[in-house]
């Protein structure tokens, strides 16, 4: 990290599957989570399964911020950026994380996501219709996203990654609910 304005590097994160082929949650955190190249180039920041950076860089943007339930990654980063530090993507520094296996997993990490994006929302003081439009963005991208990766799973799977996502859907919107009405977001 030699380079001044390089402010992170995030590495590439392969998701580990319990059998040969993934069930349907494990599709489902395949598709969706730590999308570590997608992160770094276009979002500026890395997920901290594999992420590394310098002491000077945290001294300047600050530790992560602990109310964040999740998503800190990219508060982190959009700090970083704002200071004109940069992201570089490294392909061979290569971690290997396990998918998520159970509804419970799924849901847990779900909820903690919602619990971030809580914090963010009260932050800029975001409306209720400003969050409606997030989530409409974040369902459509969604299915996109199992669109663009349908070739890899197969007729039924696919059909159980979607309906998994739409059950994920209904959840998000009862933490949202929850979390507006003044209860803590679930770590």
């Amino acid at each position: 990290m030699d380079d001044p304005h390089l402010g992170f590097v995030g590495g590439r994160i392969d998701i580990t599957f319990a059998g040969k082929k993934p069930t349907a949650i494990e599709a489902y955190d395949a598709l969706m989570y730590l999308r570590q190249q997608a992160y770094v180039e276009k979002a500026s920041f890395g997920a901290t399964a594999n992420l590394l950076t310098t002491v000077s860089v945290i001294a300047a943007a600050g530790n992560f911020d602990e109310a964040f339930l999740s998503g800190g990654d990219a508060e982190w980063g959009s700090r970083v950026s704002a200071l004109g530090y940069r992201g570089a993507y490294a392909p061979e520094a290569r971690v290997f994380h396990p998918a998520r296996r159970t509804v419970p997993e799924i849901v847990r990490k779900t909820r903690r996501i919602v619990g971030g994006e809580a914090v963010l929302a009260r932050r800029l003081d975001a409306s209720l219709l400003h969050i409606a439009r997030e989530e409409l963005w974040r369902a459509t991208g969604q299915y996109l996203t199992i669109i663009r990766g349908a070739g890899t799973l197969g007729p039924f799977l696919i059909m159980a990654v979607a309906g998994l996502t739409g059950l994920l859907r209904l959840v998000r919107i009862d933490e949202w609910i929850k979390v507006s009405l003044g209860k803590a977001a679930e770590r």
